[in-house]
């Protein structure tokens, strides 16, 4: 006799995958380290959450695979901390970008200025 599993069996084991995943858990990094990004408005707090989410979520196997960890513990700490720390890379990459913006003069690309 071949059983259905319930759907709140099948619910549970879902979430449980979920909480577990590298993206939840550097999430809950960058969640933690936007206390420390004082001035920005919500729009970019919500957007560099996602980022240091989506490094943590994409780096982790790759440092886990370089660094030979075994342990499930350790795998998610270095999940939580590049969430932690990927999303103050990603907020001063986007400061420093915007600055570079902003005192580019478009007029110095330009061949054929005037008085040359």
């Amino acid at each position: 006799m071949n059983e259905d599993p319930s759907i709140w069996t099948v619910f549970g084991a879902f979430l449980l995958k979920v909480l577990k995943s590298h993206f939840f858990i550097g999430l809950i990094g960058a969640l933690v380290s936007l206390r420390g990004v004082p001035g920005s408005t919500w729009r970019i707090r919500y957007l560099n959450s996602i980022a240091g989410m989506l490094i943590s979520g994409f780096w982790t196997p790759a440092l886990a695979e370089y660094f030979v960890l075994d342990s499930d513990a350790t795998i998610a700490a270095l999940a939580f901390a590049l969430g932690l720390f990927g999303l103050n890379l990603v907020d001063a990459s986007r400061e420093r970008a915007v600055e570079l913006i902003r005192n580019t003069k478009l007029s110095d690309f330009i061949p054929g200025k005037k008085g040359e």
